[in-house]
């Protein structure tokens, strides 16, 4: 009974192969002792991972998810050369936290993507030596 199971083909709609019908190219079905899952393995782990990323996007954090507003504000206030303290009672942020983003460097990184957003949104793009 074992070879018959293993000489039977199975098809995988998406990859549009031809497999044996094997534990080696499908997962087991969850619910029944003797069927397969509709997708070939490879297929398989390539949509559960489409889905998982989906349904879990990545997190954003730090200073990356405060207002626009916010983020402005806070590169303003240190440009004007406001204290951090001064700073973070403005926008409620914790000290730590603040101390936190700038020894991670995400006040610096977020300040230099916004110079480099208004060079090329100031830039003249009539001049042909300018690379962009």
């Amino acid at each position: 009974m074992a070879n018959s199971s293993q000489t039977k083909i199975k098809h995988c709609p998406d990859c549009n192969r031809d497999f044996p019908r094997s534990p080696e190219f499908f997962y087991k079905a969850p619910r029944s002792k003797n069927a397969f899952q509709r997708r070939c393995k490879p297929c398989h782990n390539i949509k559960t991972s489409e889905y998982s990323r989906k349904r879990n996007p990545p997190k954003i954090f730090g200073f990356r998810k405060l207002n626009d507003n916010v983020k402005r504000g806070i590169i303003e206030g240190l440009e004007e050369h406001r204290t951090k303290a001064e700073l973070t009672r403005i926008y409620g942020i914790p000290y730590g936290t603040f101390m936190d983003w700038q020894k991670k460097g995400e006040i610096e990184e977020y300040r230099r993507l916004e110079k480099l957003k208004s060079a090329l949104t100031n830039q003249n793009f009539n001049n042909p030596h300018i690379m962009v």
